[in-house]
Parts: C-alpha cells; sequence; structure tokens
C-alpha cells in the first residue's frame, strides 16, 4: 500500500483531496469555512443513507449541484 501522503505529493497532475463532514455538508452553510462551490458540485451519495434526505435541499446537497456558470467562475 502507498501513504496517501505520497500520492498527493508526487503526483505529476493537478488534483485536490475534499474531506466531506456529513452533519457539516447537509447544513450547506456559505458562511461556513467548510463550504466551497467545488465541493457542493459533487455527488457524494454513497456516503449518506436514504433517511439523510429530509427535503429537497438535503437531496441537492448530497446529490450534488452542479451548474456550469458555477464550475467557470473563480
Amino acid at each position: 500500500m502507498i501513504p496517501m501522503a505520497d500520492v498527493l505529493n508526487h503526483t505529476d497532475r493537478n488534483m485536490s483531496s475534499e474531506i466531506i463532514s456529513r452533519s457539516l455538508h447537509l447544513v450547506a452553510d456559505e458562511e461556513s469555512s467548510y463550504f466551497t462551490k467545488a465541493k457542493y458540485m459533487n455527488n457524494y451519495s454513497a456516503i449518506f443513507k436514504p433517511e439523510d434526505v429530509k427535503n429537497e435541499y438535503d437531496f441537492y446537497n448530497i446529490n450534488g449541484r452542479f451548474n456550469i456558470d458555477n464550475f467557470n467562475q473563480n
């Protein structure tokens, strides 16, 4: 097995890693340091249970809100 730090430090490609907090992710507080546009564009349904979805906002927070205009902004 290769340590994760070696993979991140010695890769020849640009890549980023996101740490996902299940409780913070559902809150989606844009003022929080946890919030990034890129994080909320991705589909993280594999780490959430069906009972975690309580309303339509939870669905979008879990399944991603990809919007090409957000992706092209800094």
